[in-house]
């Protein structure tokens, strides 16, 4: 009787065992496949978005004028701000793009075993856990210029896009939402002549 028990005591110890190791390795294993697979959707995501806003700018033109100015009869600058259309123009073009990119290069992220169970020696080998990548709504994208003095009578002008996107990661009943952020130099324009104090606001969204 007393064998018996000790019997039904060691089954259900180890019952318990292997379920608090089941539950631990699975958190284990999530907790480093959702941290490889950020950096790796980070970088993936990225590109997209650069090759996205190169894309837009090559399909523009050459040459386009980012900067509107006018000038007083003195040939003083009295009026300087960005080309607004010309910016919405490329704005959809780069949003077009990086959907685009991402929905056709980035439907899944794999991570090898090896690389989750933290082996140098086999960091790229084992069998891949697979993570599914949905977008989640669409891109979006907003302007930062950013106005400094480069000396007498210089001024430097550049013009930031900011792309981002809200990427889901889904693994088995898991999943986490990454937003992933890129700041694109549109432009960088040095303006010869006398520009108003008053445009020396640093940096601003337009």
């Amino acid at each position: 009787m007393k064998k018996s028990l000790w019997k039904t005591l060691l089954i259900i110890f180890m019952v318990l065992l292997l379920g608090v190791s089941f539950v631990y390795f699975d958190k284990l294993v999530r907790r480093e496949t959702f941290g490889l697979a950020r950096m790796k959707l980070k970088n993936e995501a990225m590109l997209a978005m650069e090759q996205a806003g190169d894309l837009a700018l090559s399909e523009i033109g050459a040459h386009p004028e980012f900067i509107l100015t006018e000038r007083d009869s003195d040939g003083r600058i009295s009026y300087l701000t960005s080309n607004t259309a010309l910016l919405n123009d490329i704005a959809s073009l780069t949003l077009m793009h990086t959907q685009e990119n991402i929905s056709s290069r980035m439907s899944r992220i794999e991570v090898p075993l090896g690389a989750i169970l933290g082996s140098s020696l086999f960091s790229n080998k084992g069998p891949v856990v697979p993570i599914d990548i949905y977008m989640q709504g669409f891109a979006e994208t907003d302007f930062i210029t950013e106005i400094k003095s480069a000396g007498i009578n210089q001024t430097w002008y550049r013009i930031y896009m900011n792309i981002s996107v809200d990427l889901r990661m889904v693994m088995g009943a898991y999943s986490e939402i990454q937003r992933i952020e890129n700041q694109y130099l549109l432009n960088e324009s040095l303006i010869l002549g006398h520009v108003p104090e008053s445009y020396f606001a640093g940096i601003g969204d337009k």
